[in-house]
């Protein structure tokens, strides 16, 4: 006799827990769906079915408007075409391209966009190009292959950088100009080498050359010399034969 009213308070206990559990989300609460400027995307693994609805509000340049979508397969009806589908684009609803979405109920869910502080999502702020919700973008066979990524401080890899160009030789002065404008220092010879080494082969001609210049005029000032003492001579005889 004492168990049954225990076992009546334990379900009393657990009857609220449980209604808590399953009770659905209210109107306000974050949908399970997706909306986005381009179209509606239900939850993972959900799709609609025939009997779905979906209602819809939004604003073209400012003008308020709305669209109820009936999702029916029999009597072949236009709207069969979502049955087993997980997206709608809205542009199938607007008949437009510009909008702004600004209210969503879905029929098989309570929750609806727009009634818990979702902001509207209008196509101005979506790329004209963006790929639908679910969609990865479709490559473009007329665009040009990527090119290298450029490493920073360096060239692609299939544009090596240029060699360095050989420096221009030395000039008199000893310096050359660099690529800036700004003289290079010539190559020092070593401190060991002697001046002839140093200059070249040139070094002891020119020494030598030096040398024999006074000793060639001399000789030439003798030669010269001593034929104006012969041609004195000469002149000297013929005047005393005469």
């Amino acid at each position: 006799m004492r168990t049954a009213p225990v076992a009546l308070a334990t379900l009393l206990l657990l009857a609220p827990a449980s209604a808590a559990v399953a009770a659905p989300g209210g109107s306000d609460d974050p949908t399970p769906y997706t909306v986005t400027a381009q179209g509606l995307t239900l939850p993972d693994g959900d799709t609609f079915a025939s009997g779905d609805h979906v209602n819809v509000r939004f604003t073209v340049d400012g003008e308020s408007h709305q669209k109820n979508l009936h999702i029916e397969a029999l009597n072949n009806q236009p709207s069969a075409k979502y049955v087993g589908t997980s997206y709608l684009p809205w542009q199938d609803l607007t008949g437009t391209d510009a909008y702004c979405i600004t209210w969503v109920q879905v029929g098989p869910y309570n929750e609806h966009f727009g009634e818990g502080g979702q902001e509207p999502v209008c196509t101005e702020d979506v790329p004209a190009d963006a790929p639908p919700a679910g969609e990865s973008p479709k490559p473009d066979p007329n665009a040009a292959p990527p090119k290298p990524e450029t490493p920073a401080g360096g060239s692609p890899s299939e544009n090596p950088a240029p060699l360095a160009s050989t420096p221009a030789a030395p000039s008199a002065s000893g310096a050359s100009p660099s690529a800036s404008g700004s003289p290079v220092s010539a190559a020092v010879p070593s401190p060991s080498a002697s001046p002839a080494v140093a200059e070249g082969s040139g070094g002891p001609l020119a020494s030598t050359g030096a040398t024999a210049l006074p000793l060639l005029l001399g000789a030439g000032a003798l030669i010269l010399g001593g034929a104006a003492l012969v041609v004195f001579r000469l002149r000297a005889r013929r005047a005393s034969g005469t």
